[in-house]
């Protein structure tokens, strides 16, 4: 299985959907009824007939984890499951698992302008070069003040300035 945390937006349920494509079953705890079957029987819940399953959201049930380590144990077939969450799930007081050799852990952070641009990132190059041909400018300069304070969330990205900024200040609230 595959632990995909990050912040809040930055786009681990929009990243695991496309990983998966039309081989998962999707479900998120977000769905009271989704809670509440994972609640009330577990196995039940993780019973599916695709490839792999996307749970999103899990800090909200931690205690489904002790149904997946049992789901695993009896099938290692790799990449069963997808689990989703802005939490760090295994240092929540209610998790009692350890998911050592059973998971991998990625932690999903906001978009680098290479990836917002679409290009490969060059800037470790300019500065083991000790270039900077971006800053010859004052226009330059202005661009990089303009791309800090758009960030890196893709939901904000995509805002006029004056709502982006409303935006950044309501997540951090």
């Amino acid at each position: 299985m595959v632990l995909l945390s990050g912040a809040r937006q930055v786009g681990k349920t929009t990243l695991a959907k496309a990983i998966a494509g039309e081989k998962a079953t999707y479900v998120t705890l977000d769905d009271s009824q989704a809670l509440q079957t994972a609640q009330a029987d577990p196995q039940q819940f993780l019973c599916h007939n695709r490839e792999l399953m996307i749970i999103d959201e899990i800090q909200k049930l931690p205690q489904l984890i002790s149904a997946i380590k049992i789901a695993v144990d009896a099938n290692n077939r790799r990449g069963q499951f997808i689990l989703t969450g802005s939490a760090d799930i295994l240092s929540l007081p209610t998790t009692r698992e350890s998911l050592a050799g059973r998971a991998g852990f990625v932690q999903l952070k906001p978009m680098s302008q290479g990836e917002i641009e679409g290009k490969k990132p060059r800037f470790l190059h300019y500065l083991r070069a000790r270039e900077f041909p971006f800053l010859q400018s004052n226009s330059g300069r202005m661009e990089i003040i303009t791309r800090a304070f758009r960030g890196g969330y893709p939901e904000a990205i995509q805002m006029p300035p004056h709502a982006r900024r409303i935006w950044h200040e309501d997540y951090v609230r």
